[in-house]
């Protein structure tokens, strides 16, 4: 009782199944964009595998900060990378293959931005950051389909909690000071 979701999405068909699955307030937008929310608008904004689908991440974080309350939470989630690999997939791909250029990707919806957890923290330099949980070491899920089991899942989690820099992807709670 008390709580209300409300989502955006740059895709209508993904607005149309978020409604038929019951949240009302789901709107199409392009998160490269301004938001269309007030001011401190929200107690707590999630957002899950978006900003390596923006190519300046740092306008989403900034309109977060915008349409959050002060003391409001952030919940972030993306794929992370070693510095080397973050590197290579920024300069040195896309001048091997046009198809990975930044530009391409953007309009494929495809993977734009590439985090490191530093890189990802710095990201949030304006927020407190609560909680830094890694997740999948090996993801293995589509050919094997080992994420299925409760005791890998736990697996993969205890080694998120003490190893967050080497896993496949995180998950960073973060709060806006009470006085932004």
């Amino acid at each position: 009782p008390g709580v209300e979701f409300n989502g955006v999405d740059v895709r209508q068909s993904s607005v149309e199944l978020a409604r038929e699955r019951g949240y009302t307030h789901v709107i199409r937008g392009n998160l490269a964009d301004t938001l269309s929310w007030k001011t401190a608008t929200f107690d707590i904004v999630v957002c899950s595998h978006v900003l390596e689908h923006l190519q300046d991440p740092g306008k989403m974080v900034a309109e977060v900060s915008r349409v959050l309350k002060p003391g409001g939470l952030f919940i972030v989630g993306v794929p992370i990378c070693i510095w080397l690999t973050r590197f290579l997939r920024v300069r040195l791909l896309p001048l091997l293959a046009p198809q990975k250029r930044p530009d391409v990707l953007a309009a494929r919806f495809g993977h734009v931005t590439f985090f490191t957890l530093p890189s990802l923290k710095a990201l949030l330099k304006d927020f407190e950051i609560e909680d830094v949980r890694g997740f999948r070491f090996l993801s293995a899920g589509r050919y094997l389909p080992l994420e299925n089991w409760l005791w890998y899942y736990r697996l993969n989690a205890a080694w998120g909690r003490l190893c967050p820099r080497l896993t496949s992807e995180v998950n960073v709670v973060a709060r806006k000071g009470s006085g932004k």
